[in-house]
């Protein structure tokens, strides 16, 4: 699986009330699928957009749109809460505009997305 957002279920990729999260050292995401009773292991890595490549900083704003830091990429990507690859926006570089491992991101209550790079 390379990325999954708030599909509930029992079948392979799906979560039912996850409690525990961890990434190790070769990008694999570990997560404790409680309601499931089992560990699901996933991905980390990606660079098609719509994949993931060490996604650090989330949010959601007030229209239900997931905005995932997309640090391996240098990008941030935008899905819908059911998971839905929506858009990304973000490329390398080291000048004004270009994103180099975006870390953190934040909403304002007016909608200003804010990103830590």
């Amino acid at each position: 699986f390379v990325v999954m957002f708030g599909t509930e279920g029992s079948k392979p990729g799906h979560l039912y009330y996850p409690l525990g999260i961890t990434v190790d050292d070769n990008d694999l995401l570990y997560v404790n699928d409680t309601g499931n009773d089992r560990l699901s292991i996933f991905s980390t890595r990606g660079s098609k957009p719509g994949h993931l490549y060490y996604p650090l900083g989330i949010t959601v704003d007030d229209n239900d749109l997931l905005y995932v830091n997309d640090t391996g990429n240098d990008r941030l990507s935008i899905f819908s809460t059911s998971g839905e690859f929506i858009h990304y926006f973000g490329e390398k570089g080291n000048k004004e505009g270009p994103l180099n491992a975006p870390n953190q991101l934040k909403l304002d209550k007016h909608g200003y997305l804010y990103v830590c790079d």
